[in-house]
């Protein structure tokens, strides 16, 4: 299919858009897309990630790799494996793409669906009841106290808690994983 010159400048500009504002908003969200750039192999780095990756083991038994999941030709899905409890731990999946100037690899960090599922009617709950109570407060002009910013705590908390342990792993993911593709950054 051919493109003509003013569909391939207006999608630039739609790209270009989309990376000025919506990027920083994806910052905020437990969701991160990295691309490695790499001059290994597919060959490499399916070695590197067999060495790397252990088997997803029933009933918690830990495996000795510093990862567990799966992976094929030209995909995986991982989970560090860590010795503490945090649920909000990233679920990994990646795509090996062959270029011609070298391999790349997209990564997608994302929360676990419960978690996702769980978290979100938590923060649609305390979200709504906080934005009823500010409106009702605005409209009052009564003076706030511990009792009425209960649920403004409750959705921070929640909000925090889940940022806060999403981004602790997901920053130790990334890196391991540049340094196991031997890869460059090129976007996240």
């Amino acid at each position: 299919m051919l493109h003509d010159a003013g569909m391939c400048a207006r999608e630039t500009i739609v790209f270009a858009y989309l990376c000025a504002h919506i990027y920083p908003i994806m910052l905020l969200l437990p969701f991160e897309k990295i691309v490695y750039k790499t001059a290994l192999t597919s060959d490499e780095i399916l070695f590197r990630l067999s060495s790397a990756i252990g088997r997803q083991e029933l009933f918690g038994v830990v495996p000795e790799k510093p990862y567990k999941g799966r992976f094929g030709d030209h995909m995986f899905e991982i989970q560090r494996v860590i010795t503490h409890r945090n649920s909000f731990l990233p679920k990994i999946s990646g795509v090996i793409d062959n270029a011609p100037n070298g391999i790349t690899i997209h990564v997608k960090m994302r929360l676990p669906i419960s978690i996702l599922i769980f978290i979100s009617l938590w923060l649609l709950a305390f979200g709504a009841h906080s934005v009823a109570l500010i409106i009702d407060l605005l409209a009052t002009r009564i003076p706030p106290n511990a009792e009425t910013l209960a649920p403004i705590g409750m959705f921070l908390f929640g909000y925090g808690l889940t940022i806060g342990g999403f981004k602790f792993e997901s920053i130790k993911s990334r890196n391991d994983l540049r340094k196991l593709f031997e890869a460059d950054i090129l976007q996240g």
